[in-house]
């Protein structure tokens, strides 16, 4: 039987990766989601080295075509999805218009497209 899927955005550093290795440890076969491929990459050697099953993919929650691209090759795998973590998001100290716009784009419209996008996963 295939180990069971997890995905986890801005999975590349703190408590995203964290998730990643906690789920990887209980069996998950982890994708870690980062806006960053090298650092996505190296989250996910990290892990790899350790033992657990990783694997880095790349994931801009802010682009609605980054998102589709993800689900796309998600679909294209066959990804059964079995638990999606919305970890990425953004804080600005400072808000004006732009960064309202990006946290929003990131905090909530990015996780809603990507669960609507791998909701037939």
């Amino acid at each position: 039987m295939a180990a069971p899927m997890a995905v986890v955005t801005g999975g590349n550093r703190g408590l995203g990766l964290e998730t990643g290795r906690q789920l990887a440890r209980r069996g998950y076969r982890v994708v870690l989601a980062a806006r960053r491929k090298a650092e996505g990459r190296g989250a996910a050697s990290a892990l790899s080295r350790q033992g657990l099953a990783a694997e880095a993919w790349p994931l801009d929650m802010a682009d609605p075509a980054s998102i589709a691209a993800f689900a796309a090759r998600a679909r294209e795998e066959r990804l059964a999805l079995e638990a999606l973590v919305n970890n990425a998001g953004v804080y600005h100290e400072r808000l004006d218009a732009g960064t309202a716009r990006e946290t929003v784009a990131v905090n909530f419209l990015g996780p809603l497209r990507l669960a609507d996008a791998l909701s037939p996963q």
